[in-house]
């Protein structure tokens, strides 16, 4: 199943500050988002134009372009897409009807940092901002602990 660039993307619903959406992430970014993928990972850019992704699953932050120009270049590339935008798991999610209303993204209920796997099974369909918040409140909580630590977070 091909999708399109569009059919890869969330778009936050409403009037919601650039700069109030990532809030949760602030311990690790304070770059503006550009763009929100379907995954609910976003496309961050900093004061020197620098293209980062902000993987919020593993919740890692990654430069992926010099600036908005080598940016836009990529999105016509099918393996940055298929690597960064996780072509193969939407269009999975998709086929079997699993398909996002405006403002939604795919996330998991068992994040894969605690142990969740990426069956269609542990999806979730989640508001962006929702999911957003959730997972920078967890790398946050869970950032500075050893391997193994045992934690307590309530995922509702």
């Amino acid at each position: 199943m091909e999708l399109s660039l569009n059919e890869l993307l969330c778009t936050p619903q409403g009037e919601v500050e650039r700069e109030e959406i990532l809030k949760a992430w602030s311990w690790l970014t304070s770059d503006l988002p550009v763009l929100f993928t379907a995954m609910g990972d976003v496309f961050v850019q900093a004061e020197d134009a620098t293209v980062s992704l902000l993987d919020v699953t593993a919740g890692e932050l990654s430069a992926v372009a010099k600036n908005g120009e080598e940016f836009q270049a990529l999105l016509t590339d099918a393996e940055f897409l298929t690597e960064k935008f996780y072509t193969e798991a939407v269009a999975k999610f998709r086929k079997i009807g699993k398909r996002l209303n405006p403002g939604k993204c795919y996330g998991y209920k068992q994040p894969l940092v605690f142990g969740g796997d990426e069956k269609p099974h542990n999806l979730k369909i989640y508001s962006i901002e929702d999911y957003l918040r959730l997972m920078g409140e967890i790398h946050e909580k869970i950032k500075d602990l050893p391997e193994q630590s045992e934690v307590e977070i309530d995922l509702n």
